[in-house]
């Protein structure tokens, strides 16, 4: 699950990165028929939105699997589907995307970075920020 957590990290990063590439800038919806050229971005923008999402879901079960895993290793009794072990989760998902998105700031404050890095590093805390709302679902 994590895996596919990281091919969608990547597929959003790609997806990114090939936007700033072509220069489309952001999307604009327009009253009325829309061109081709248009209707695609709009397309293209729905899939980056996807793959982010996805990513965030991905990893959100990963967690989930893995705090189930290891609590029942160490001998805590808890339901999958218990209140207990549902605020343990939204808890430590958070504090781990709390740290990621802390770390990612960072790496986007440097000078060293370029504008497509910005781009990519927003983009992959968008996705966490959601996750955060999905652990507290």
């Amino acid at each position: 699950v994590f895996g596919l957590s990281t091919f969608f990290a990547g597929l959003t990063i790609f997806s990114v990165w090939v936007t700033a590439f072509l220069k489309m800038g952001e999307f604009e919806s327009r009253p009325g028929m829309e061109t081709l050229r248009n209707y695609a971005k709009r397309w293209w923008f729905i899939g980056q939105s996807v793959c982010a999402m996805s990513f965030a879901w991905f990893l959100q079960y990963g967690g989930k699997w893995e705090i189930a895993r290891n609590l029942s290793s160490i001998g805590c009794a808890l339901d999958a589907e218990s209140t207990c072990q549902r605020v343990f989760v939204a808890l430590s998902t958070s504090f781990v995307a709390f740290l990621v998105i802390f770390i990612l700031d960072k790496i986007a404050d440097m000078e060293a970075t370029g504008a497509v890095a910005d781009k990519c590093t927003r983009s992959i805390i968008t996705s966490l920020g959601i996750l955060i709302g999905f652990s507290w679902e």
